[in-house]
């Protein structure tokens, strides 16, 4: 699950977080996009990523209906989302 509040997110399923940029609202920095600013979807985009790529489903299972589209809309590759997840660059993705 992915908590949310005006100037953090976070989740109970993963390390990492997102925060609000205090010199500029509306953007919105995340751990594992450490250099990157994003919107507040965005936001939430990634720490869901990050959140299916860290409890690692079974390849086929329904997590991963939504997966292509958040790293297309994200621009990010899921080479990267497996180094996030701390998984070998070989860990079974997809439907």
């Amino acid at each position: 699950m992915i908590y949310v509040t005006d100037t953090a997110m976070w989740s109970d399923s993963g390390p990492h977080t997102a925060r609000r940029v205090a010199q500029r609202p509306g953007e919105w920095v995340v751990s594992w996009l450490p250099r990157r600013l994003v919107d507040a979807r965005q936001a939430w985009i990634a720490m869901r990523l990050a959140e299916i790529y860290c409890a690692r489903p079974e390849p086929g299972s329904a997590r991963w209906r939504v997966v292509a589209e958040f790293e297309r809309e994200l621009g990010v590759s899921p080479r990267l989302l497996r180094r996030v997840a701390g998984g070998p660059d070989s860990m079974p993705v997809g439907a």
